[in-house]
């Protein structure tokens, strides 16, 4: 079977072959068949005179900002589509050959963003990334310009981002702004933020911006901590510290993390795992293996196992596993404990979790228990089968019947698994787990019909 990619080639090969006159007149009937193929076609023409691309750019921008057409949220590709076609034009015809002409086009663009926002229902945010791609577009049309042109337009953009389109304005900034230019931008958003008021708010964005841009740690603590009247929840100081591990700094990453996670309650994942990157940097391997313990004990996994034991001497490193099984034992409730101990290869203890507390698993919680139940079907029949149960019996308790296809494939692996089980433990056997279901549930035809035909198709195999 031909992979899409040589699909794709062969098709475009057969109508290489074609003459040009055929190809035309078929793009021409698709240009009538299919809405914005027309256009595409003209922007195609164009693209190789870098005046003509800007002016349709400039036409179908005019054309758009006149249209009062609605897009609703199952259309508004619709309109992302339209829009991207715009930048498509710009950024392959116009900016390459007129930097100028290309940044005054973008501008316009972003400009629009107000008509663009309201003109559709943007619940997936297309519409507004296709305004972050525009930003991205006017940094690199904004290089090739003067500064001392750039700074007033990106001023003016951004003293009316109302819609939040234009956040992304300042990304690179301190590559499009010379250092005088971008000095005296960085005075004027200090003096917005001295003033107070909602503009504050707002300037301290940018200067934020600015310090991620040039890479800056201590204009973002600035920023951060500028102008505020109350005291900021210790998380914020978290995103400091963080920018000045990534800049290289990690000793003063090191001062401005809080002591402990106490008070962070969403963010201690972040912290403690800044914490492990900043000592990890500083290469203090002994404060580092009791911040592994605490990231271990917060969120046991895999990866925090390993690196916990990574980090430990030889001749301990037996007994923190240890410790290690009995803190999962005693924070994750079963089901967890068993998706941990597969996670990390412990099969067996996995499966005495599941045989101990089988009224514990819950089949709605179904990407992890169906992991690994399949992990455990070689070789713990029983521990596979409860699990299967609890995804089954799930699905019978919601009566979903998109789901029924599961279903009837859990059915057959229960029924295929209990050929192998000689000791129950005194939990429910097969055939009486079988009965039970058959009445509670006889009245879900749909899901028997699946089971029926699971059945036959096994057969068939």
């Amino acid at each position: 079977m031909d992979t899409p990619d040589e699909a794709h080639n062969e098709r475009a090969k057969r109508l290489a072959n074609r003459s040009s006159d055929q190809l035309a007149s078929f793009i021409f009937k698709l240009a009538q068949d299919i809405d914005g193929v027309d256009e595409r076609i003209e922007a195609f023409l164009a693209s190789d005179n870098s005046q003509k691309a800007a002016q349709l750019a400039k036409r179908q921008l005019v054309a758009f900002c006149r249209s009062r057409k609605i897009y609703d949220y199952r259309r508004a590709h619709e309109l992302s589509g339209h829009l991207d076609q715009f930048l498509d034009l710009v950024e392959t015809a116009v900016l390459p050959a007129d930097s100028s002409a290309a940044f005054h086009l973008i501008v316009e663009f972003i400009e629009c963003d107000a008509h663009a926002i309201e003109s559709a229902d943007d619940s997936d945010g297309t519409v507004g990334g296709v305004f972050q791609r525009a930003c991205g577009l006017f940094a690199r049309a904004a290089k090739n310009l003067p500064s001392m042109y750039v700074l007033p337009v990106l001023q003016r953009l951004l003293a009316a981002n109302d819609y939040g389109t234009r956040d992304y304005l300042l990304d690179g900034v301190g590559e499009f702004l010379d250092r005088p230019h971008l000095d005296a931008f960085m005075a004027e958003t200090r003096a917005a933020i001295a003033a107070g008021g909602e503009s504050a708010r707002r300037s301290r964005c940018h200067l934020q911006s600015i310090a991620e841009s040039i890479q800056d740690p201590v204009l973002f603590e600035e920023a951060t901590y500028a102008g505020r009247e109350h005291e900021l929840p210790p998380n914020v100081a978290v995103d400091v510290a963080r920018h000045f591990l990534e800049a290289g700094r990690p000793n003063e990453a090191l001062e401005k993390l809080p002591p402990s996670a106490e008070g962070l309650h969403g963010f201690t994942s972040d912290y403690l795992q800044l914490r492990v990157r900043i000592l990890q940097a500083l290469g203090d391997a002994e404060g580092l293996r009791p911040t592994l313990w605490a990231r271990f004990a917060h969120e046991p996994s895999r990866e925090t196992l390993r690196e916990l034991l990574a980090a430990e001497p030889p001749d301990t490193r037996a007994s923190k596993l240890d410790a290690a099984f009995e803190h999962v034992r005693g924070r994750l409730p079963p089901q967890e404990q068993a998706e941990f101990f597969a996670e990390v290869g412990e099969l067996n203890a996995a499966a005495s979790v599941i045989v101990g507390a089988p009224n514990k698993l819950n089949g709605d919680h179904y990407d992890g228990l169906v992991a690994l139940a399949e992990q455990l079907e070689m070789a713990y029949p029983l521990a596979a089968s409860l699990a299967y149960r609890a995804l089954l019996d799930s699905i019978l308790r919601r009566a979903a019947p998109k789901s029924y296809y599961h279903g009837g494939r859990y059915w057959r692996i229960i029924h295929e698994l209990s050929g192998r089980i000689d000791d129950w433990t005194g939990l429910e056997p097969h055939l009486a787990y079988r009965e039970r279901i058959g009445r509670e549930h006889a009245r879900k035809t749909a899901f028997w019909r699946a089971v029926k035909q699971e059945l036959w198709s096994a057969v068939g195999k």
